[in-house]
């Protein structure tokens, strides 16, 4: 049985005694965003190790051949664990955030070499995105990844091809 008790505190009535508790505080408890995690990264189906980046903020870095790659990611939340959604963002490739919701993978085939920032946030289903907006580096997880490029997309190769191209035409 609940009772409203003195300054907006409600009481709870069961055979155990009586509980007290401010209404307004665990509301606000349950709006603030859960601390998302980075739990694995995969290249093809092969974990790779993720830690030590992590810790170091040392860059993921990949050749051209591992632009096939995956991260699973999670966020701790006691009061609203089944209520978690997500979204992610990888710089340099996604223009815009994805929302993954509920599922709690995200996957990348194909990408051309570059920098990238995967980015992962992590709410509340009552939650507002724009909540997040003010960049406090508890609510967001980040890892950075350099994919090298191949040998025949690099400039000093079209380069070299250009020269060759000159001395086979010069000597005809």
């Amino acid at each position: 049985e609940l009772a409203k008790g003195p300054k907006g505190f409600l009481l709870a009535l069961s055979g155990d005694g009586v509980y007290a508790f401010e209404p307004q505080k665990v509301l606000s408890y349950q709006t603030r965003p859960p601390k998302p995690s980075l739990n694995r990264f995969r290249i093809f189906a092969e974990e790779y190790p993720l830690q030590d980046h992590l810790q170091t903020g040392e860059p993921i870095t990949l050749s051209y051949r591992q632009n096939f790659f995956s991260f699973d990611f999670g966020a701790i939340d006691f009061v609203m664990p089944d209520e978690i959604r997500y979204r992610y963002k990888l710089e340099g490739l996604d223009k815009d955030w994805v929302y993954a919701n509920k599922y709690r993978s995200a996957s990348y085939t194909n990408v051309n070499g570059g920098k990238f920032r995967f980015r992962l946030q992590a709410m509340h289903d009552n939650g507002p995105w724009d909540a997040l907006a003010g960049g406090d580096s508890r609510q967001e997880i980040g890892i950075d990844l350099i994919i090298s490029k191949p040998i025949w997309k690099k400039w000093w190769f079209y380069g070299l091809i250009g020269i060759a191209i000159v001395g086979i035409v010069l000597s005809i």
